[in-house]
């Protein structure tokens, strides 16, 4: 549970449900279960969610609900972008649909704000699109209703009951995402999403390990159905692989045809050596540095088909784009000499 996140794209993360499973290279890397591994593995939430294979902390499929943080969207009265289920996700396989429901219902309680105000935007990314799929394709608002009154009934329970179970169509401000890290997933993951009833819908690139062509997803043939935003990050972490330049291009320039909002979160580890302007104390630039310099001495030459995992041994040149190791703070997040933060009105 956190509020005031560092993450670009939301106010806070609400981590009601904790634990998963890897499904897709996507989750080779996964900072939340090398979290649970390690700095809190002893947290109610995290402990007995992961298991160590071959010196990483993986998911191993156990899921915990943390009733006590239910209601703490509720207890918010500024409105937020929440991120649901950070640490999770909140359409596992062992995520009972009882759970959900009461996910769900605390959604609905807070439909409005103080004096009918909007209320809070929640985000939910998953990589289970077709469980998703499958649940929002139900009619479960009465179970929505009963828990948004056992949750957030207030002083009018029955008006409470009622906006629920009568409010018709999606919950205004749920949106749901899915997560592309290459063009296997978004062939797989985007039509299912575009099937799912919702308010706005969206697709994390995060990390994007390959090239990945989307334009289909904005050429979607029923009325009043499309992607409403695309966010693109590299990943971070000690063992995280380097995202190449045109990769994140491609999926920018396609947004920008299709007038979808795009967002560039990171470079992650990895940047471009010749795009780098950060300069250090003895003024030089990251892209004059040495490949055999010791304090930045990871460079991989890495083409638009993927990365080769060559070392790089004499100087840049050719066609190819050369990835420098550098950590998430120096790599920054300027693409092409800005930040991208387009977002959904």
């Amino acid at each position: 549970m956190a509020d005031n996140s560092k993450i670009e794209w939301t106010d806070a993360t609400w981590n009601i449900i904790t634990g998963c499973s890897p499904v897709s290279p996507g989750c080779a890397n996964c900072y939340a279960s090398r979290l649970a591994g390690t700095r809190l593995k002893h947290h109610p939430s995290r402990a007995g969610l992961t298991k160590e294979v071959n010196g990483r902390y993986v998911w191993n499929g156990e899921v915990c609900f943390s009733l006590e943080w239910l209601d703490q969207p509720i207890r918010w009265k500024k409105p937020r972008k929440v991120f649901v289920c950070a640490h999770g996700d909140l359409f596992h396989e062992n995520v009972p649909d009882d759970w959900i429901d009461a996910v769900f219902g605390v959604m609905w309680a807070c439909l409005y704000g103080r004096d009918s105000e909007p209320g809070h935007i929640f985000q939910i990314l998953t990589k289970r699109a077709d469980r998703m799929l499958e649940y929002l394709s139900q009619d479960r608002r009465e179970q929505w209703a009963t828990n948004a009154v056992n949750y957030g009934g207030g002083l009018d329970p029955d008006g409470l009951y009622d906006q629920t179970k009568y409010f018709d169509g999606p919950h205004p401000r749920i949106w749901a995402g899915v997560t592309v890290e290459n063009q296997e997933m978004a062939d797989k993951r985007i039509p299912l999403l575009l099937a799912t009833p919702a308010a706005k819908r969206f697709i994390s690139m995060e990390p994007l390990i390959g090239s990945v062509d989307i334009v289909h997803a904005f050429d979607w043939p029923a009325p009043g159905v499309c992607i409403d935003w695309v966010i693109v990050g590299g990943e971070s972490g000690q063992n995280a692989r380097p995202m190449h330049p045109d990769w994140v291009r491609t999926v920018r320039d396609q947004c920008a045809i299709a007038h979808v909002p795009f967002m560039f979160k990171q470079w992650g580890e990895w940047c471009p050596r010749s795009d780098c302007v950060h300069k250090f104390e003895d003024g030089s630039c990251l892209a004059d540095l040495d490949p055999s310099c010791k304090k930045w001495p990871y460079v991989v030459r890495l083409t638009a088909r993927g990365n080769d995992g060559s070392r790089l041994e004499n100087s840049c040149d050719g066609d190819d784009t050369y990835m420098q190791k550098v950590g998430k703070k120096i790599a920054g997040r300027l693409l092409d000499g800005r930040t991208w933060d387009e977002v959904p009105e």
